[in-house]
């Protein structure tokens, strides 16, 4: 498990299995986060069919000790 940062990307993009894994493992702040609508973003993966965006996450995280 692992923190997935894509400079590239917008924004920081965690899936869901991400934040599911991350609360399940019960690491330091994993329930201190918000979520908000996306707004009507969409994704496209590789297939390039545009998927609707599930809302944005906004999670605390710590860095080192």
């Amino acid at each position: 498990m692992g923190l997935l940062i894509d400079p590239g990307a917008s924004g920081g993009l965690a899936g869901t299995d991400t934040v599911v894994q991350y609360r399940k493992a019960k690491v330091p702040h994993c329930l201190d986060f918000d979520v908000t609508e996306s707004g009507g973003q969409t994704f496209q993966g590789i297939d390039g069919e545009p998927v609707p965006g599930l809302g944005r996450l906004s999670q605390t995280a710590q860095w080192g000790r």
